[in-house]
């Protein structure tokens, strides 16, 4: 990679960017298991409110944590916060807007307003309850994502709520996001300690966490691989995405090679692998 793209893709990393496509992928992925038809519109109203939160998260971040930041994710949060601050507004306003004209029902915009509020909400008292709220950060925004990706595909599809095996791949998703955000945590624990930030890790401390995330890899994989037994075929490319995307986080896990901004990129970079389901079109 050359320097010119490895320092464009280190802003859309710090931008938050590679995540909000990576939330883009994994709708799709939903919408495509549950076979709901989705605007391209819908996508880009989901694009966006990812970017929202997470900036708005970290700007609270940049300009709340008691400590000294040391994150170049939040440093360049602190050095450009007004921009990003209005940025952020101006979003927030169009967002709205073409969620108000494009979402197919009303019904639909209203809950997706309810479960941003209720992030947005998450956010602002992990800031102010650090102590209290942070060893349990990591369930609370893995929950609330993977319901931000199947809020459209079930509203779209209601009829598919009566049908279970959409569950086994939201169980599968949670484990894996709760896996990936533990482990973040755990390359960010020298950071966040030093900038006040509590997270899972810094209840549990290090080395226990490490065993937690041993095994909830292991219980992960295992429990994606009996998808293959459970389900029917037609169900198997989904389960062999996800196998995939948790597979190559149990190895950065286990290898721990690379630096953790490094690591934090690939990561996110694996959250694109459910819209090779396009080619599959």
């Amino acid at each position: 990679m050359s320097a010119w793209l490895a320092s464009f893709y280190r802003i859309l990393h710090y931008l938050s960017i590679d995540v909000a496509l990576g939330a883009c992928a994994g709708m799709y992925f939903f919408a495509r298991l549950l076979d709901a038809p989705l605007s391209g519109m819908t996508y880009l109203i989901l694009a966006l409110s990812v970017w929202i939160i997470y900036t708005f998260d970290h700007l609270l971040d940049a300009e709340f944590s008691p400590g000294k930041l040391e994150s170049p994710r939040h440093l360049f949060h602190r050095e450009y916060f007004k921009p990003l601050v209005i940025s952020a507004l101006l979003a927030t306003g169009i967002v709205l807007g073409l969620a108000w004209v494009f979402l197919p029902s009303t019904a639909i915009f209203l809950t997706g307003a309810f479960l941003a509020a209720m992030i947005l909400g998450g956010m602002l008292l992990t800031q102010k309850f650090k102590e209290k709220l942070g060893p349990f950060k990591e369930g609370i925004i893995a929950f609330l994502y993977v319901a931000g990706l199947l809020l459209l595909p079930l509203m779209q599809e209601f009829e598919s709520l009566t049908s279970w095996k959409w569950i086994h791949f939201a169980l599968a998703y949670l484990l894996l996001a709760w896996f990936n955000l533990v482990y973040l945590s755990l390359l960010d624990q020298q950071t966040d300690s030093q900038a006040g930030q509590k997270s899972l890790v810094s209840a549990l401390g290090f080395e226990k966490t490490r065993r937690l995330l041993f095994w909830l890899g292991l219980v992960g994989l295992l429990y994606i691989i009996s998808l293959f037994f459970l389900l029917s075929s037609a169900y198997h490319v989904f389960t062999l995405i996800v196998l995939i995307m948790f597979l190559l986080h149990v190895r950065y896990f286990l290898e721990g090679k690379l630096s953790s901004e490094k690591t934090r990129s690939m990561l996110e970079i694996i959250f694109f692998l459910p819209s090779t389901l396009i080619l599959l079109a």
